[in-house]
């Protein structure tokens, strides 16, 4: 029966740590396309390489959003 306190399981779920998406080429919530420069021009091929990783990564670990940290 509960007296009406926050369980301990409750606790530790909420202080897991929810890994964030990290890369160094995404900055402030989007890609930096200069970082994907390649003879003075944008690899796009690049880009949609890394996007589609992010991507991957985001299905296999969903983040909730907010607007602390909003994705542009």
């Amino acid at each position: 029966m509960s007296n009406g306190s926050v369980s301990a399981t409750a606790v530790e779920a909420e202080a897991a740590v929810i890994p964030k998406f990290k890369d160094p080429k995404w900055v402030g919530g989007t890609w930096d396309l200069k970082q994907f420069e390649k003879g003075g021009a944008t690899d796009w091929d690049a880009v949609i390489d890394a996007e589609a990783r992010r991507r991957k990564w985001l299905q296999d670990n969903p983040e909730s959003s907010s607007n602390d940290d909003p994705v542009l």
